[in-house]
């Protein structure tokens, strides 16, 4: 009997160890994944600085000056992408972000997941500024072409809807952006 109790008495040994050991593992790969994504981030910005002028690009459909934050995000990166430019409120669900110096967009909206363990962006919602429609809607047609751009009438407003062709849809009102993952 003793062998067992010594086996056994291992065996607990080893079983009370393996969280610390999970959860060391764990602060680190989070350590890693806030490393990546501030390197992310920077490469965004530099990347924007390198194509002056257009709101959209061919390679990158998410609109100039907020391509910082986008669809899978992690929600805390919208803080500190704007705590300088904008007051923000969280409303459990969503993140209202109010632009100090608003141009064509004067509120900018984040959803997320609230009862999820990671909270992440999971969709966005830009408020237009005033006349920004025609604007964005002639950038938009320029850019990607009357083939591209799907153009109709919801509720008696023309809306353009778009795809950047992999995981997200862009619908553009006379009033909002809505940004949303392609299901």
């Amino acid at each position: 009997m003793p062998i067992w109790d010594r086996i056994k008495d291992n065996e607990i040994a080893t079983l009370r160890e393996e969280p610390k050991q999970l959860k060391a593992r764990l602060d680190g790969i989070t350590r890693q994944l806030d490393q990546v994504e501030a390197e992310s981030q920077k490469l965004r910005v530099d990347l924007d600085k390198l194509r002056p002028g257009d709101l959209f690009s061919l390679d990158d459909y998410y609109p100039r000056g907020f391509r910082e934050v986008r669809i899978g995000d992690r929600i805390d990166l919208v803080s500190k992408v704007y705590a300088q430019d904008a007051a923000i409120k969280d409303e459990n669900g969503w993140l209202a972000v109010s632009l100090n110096k608003p141009q064509l967009f004067r509120e900018l909206v984040y959803y997320y997941d609230d009862s999820a363990a990671v909270k992440t962006v999971t969709s966005m919602l830009f408020h237009l500024n005033g006349n920004s429609f025609s604007t964005i809607r002639e950038q938009l047609l320029q850019k990607y072409g009357a083939k591209a751009i799907h153009e109709d009438r919801k509720h008696g407003s023309p809306t353009l809807t778009w795809s950047d062709g992999k995981k997200t849809n862009f619908e553009l009102s006379e009033g909002t952006l809505q940004i949303n993952p392609k299901y």
